[in-house]
């Protein structure tokens, strides 16, 4: 028999082609497609599952609180009864707050029949760094 001699781009050709068919028949498509579904079907088994055993959590939590205690109710916070002093509680902080203000920026007597008096807070703040503070001791 005469040899014939096949082309090398030839023979490549025909062994590439080979390879690629015998790699296609160890891949079962079918197998694969099976697990691929079977891992589906197990995740959403397990997320319904989960969600049955939250849902049944959540029932039996609820049956187990306690009541709530009647100190609680007695504590909250209720309007005073009518007629209420105060129309506008707002303006009478700030009145108050202006009325402090001026008593700690002015001169004024405390008791004058005892020779107490107020000074503003930043003279005396000055005062106490300029003579320090009366030295006493324990009595």
């Amino acid at each position: 028999m005469p040899e014939t001699r096949v082309p090398a781009d030839t023979a490549r050709e025909a062994r590439t082609t080979q390879a690629a068919e015998t790699f296609d028949q160890e891949l079962d498509r079918r197998s694969i497609w099976g697990f691929a579904a079977a891992v589906a079907v197990v995740t959403l088994l397990v997320h319904l599952v989960v969600w049955w055993m939250m849902v049944d959590y959540r029932r039996t939590a609820a049956g187990r609180d306690a009541a709530p205690s009647p100190l609680a109710e007695a504590n909250v916070r209720r309007l005073p009864p009518v007629p209420r002093v105060q129309s506008d509680p707002a303006a009478a902080m700030a009145r108050l707050r202006a009325r402090e203000e001026a008593h700690l920026t002015s001169y004024g007597w405390i008791d004058q029949s005892t020779g107490v008096g107020r000074i503003p807070i930043d003279r005396a703040i000055d005062l106490m760094v300029e003579q320090g503070l009366p030295a006493g001791g324990p009595q």
